[in-house]
């Protein structure tokens, strides 16, 4: 008869997140990210889901809200993007976005320490005899 070994599972947390072939993070469809372009440029151009130019475009660093994304091998992500900010929504290629910086930690403002009242000695009550 063969014994059965228990197994063990160990887990090694390597990535935070899926890389593209670019070796940038996918980036989560609901998640609200920045735009970014190149120094000199006033926004970023949206394109269809071909990668046609629409003619629209989106501020430089403006909030928007990745509503789809698909992956293109070693060229990276694109990303279906919405900027409510302008009503306008369109394709953008993975190196157009950025993620949000994160916020900093919130300070702790030590609580002043409070001393226990002092106990005082309970007065005695006098008995009649």
């Amino acid at each position: 008869m063969m014994q059965r070994r228990p197994q063990t599972f160990t887990f090694s947390p390597r990535h935070s997140s899926k890389q593209s072939g670019d070796g940038r993070p996918v980036l989560a469809v609901g998640r609200r990210v920045l735009t970014t372009g190149a120094e000199g440029a006033t926004g970023v151009a949206l394109s269809d889901e071909n990668g046609i130019p629409t003619g629209a475009s989106v501020a430089l660093d403006a909030e928007v809200e990745i509503v789809a994304w698909r992956p293109r091998g070693p060229n990276g992500a694109r990303y279906r993007v919405r900027c409510a900010a302008q009503g306008l929504e369109g394709w953008l290629d993975a190196p157009s976005v950025r993620a949000r910086p994160v916020p900093p930690a919130p300070v702790r403002v030590p609580s002043a320490v409070v001393p226990p009242p002092k106990r005082t000695a309970a007065p005695k009550r006098r008995t009649a005899r």
